[in-house]
């Protein structure tokens, strides 16, 4: 039983990072706050590399339309912040 948002972003961080994604502090100017923003990469010569972001916010209430405008502010976030998120989570 989850007594807290607290206590369940700190069992969803603890269970990413236990899966080998690192965990980053990455400040946003967003109309949502991210509570975690997790990845994994894994950089390849011989095939296609690729890195999966994860990020997470809390809504009491959220929508169908909510979901779909988080998911674009999150990949519009997570084109810009590429760099970033790829160079800190290399895994060969």
């Amino acid at each position: 039983m989850i007594s807290s948002y607290g206590d369940f972003l700190n069992g969803l961080s603890e269970r990413l990072r236990k899966e080998g994604l690192k965990l980053h502090d990455i400040p946003a100017a967003l109309q949502y706050k991210l509570e975690i923003v997790a990845s994994d990469t894994q950089l390849s010569t011989f095939r296609n590399s690729w890195c999966h972001v994860i990020m997470v916010t809390i809504s009491d209430s959220p929508s169908i339309d909510y979901v779909k405008q988080f998911s674009d502010c999150g990949w519009n976030f997570s084109q810009i912040k590429k760099l970033r998120l790829v160079e800190e989570t290399p895994r060969l």
